[in-house]
């Protein structure tokens, strides 16, 4: 039976006041999921400081002194889901990435009005250094891995926030 690992960052283990000085950075968190045949998705995966742990999970899980992922997922351009992978692509010897999934809307804004162009040139870097496929997902789209339906139910281009930026 394929396992879900829900890995917390080293900031999601804060257990102080969770008021305006520390924000959402106590928020991050990850997944693993190994297929029944052992094949690895990841998603998210936190900080740069969380990628011992993280590397130990996915040793442990797949016994592969290299992880191999066919599948890494990046829900969204914060650090606490992507910095880690960022850090992994420093070292590409340490860890093998298939496809590397991910959809950052250009035109997109966060509350302080920073778009995503940074964050869509790391994913160029980090596929480019990691020898990964950069796929786009698409609403509807079944991704295999594995026997592993992954099933993509919408992309951030879908949200109405950003097709009408008004809301």
């Amino acid at each position: 039976m394929a396992k879900l690992i829900q890995y917390c960052t080293h900031a999601s283990h804060y257990d102080g006041a969770f008021d305006s000085t520390v924000g959402w950075a106590a928020a991050g968190m990850g997944y693993l999921i190994v297929t029944d045949g052992g094949r690895l998705i990841v998603i998210d995966g936190g900080f740069a400081e969380d990628v011992p742990d993280l590397l130990a999970l996915m040793t442990q899980y797949t016994g592969q002194t290299v992880p191999q992922v066919d599948l890494w997922i990046i829900t969204h351009p914060h650090g606490d889901h992507y910095f880690a992978l960022r850090e992994l692509a420093k070292t590409p010897a340490c860890i093998s990435v298939k496809t590397l999934m991910y959809h950052f809307p250009a035109e997109f804004r966060d509350r302080k009005g920073n778009g995503c162009l940074a964050a869509i040139r790391d994913m160029e870097s980090i596929a480019a250094a990691l020898g990964a496929e950069i796929r786009l997902p698409q609403v509807d789209e079944h991704i295999d891995v594995d026997g592993m339906d992954i099933h993509v139910l919408y992309t951030p281009t879908d949200c109405s926030i950003l097709n009408n930026p008004n809301q």
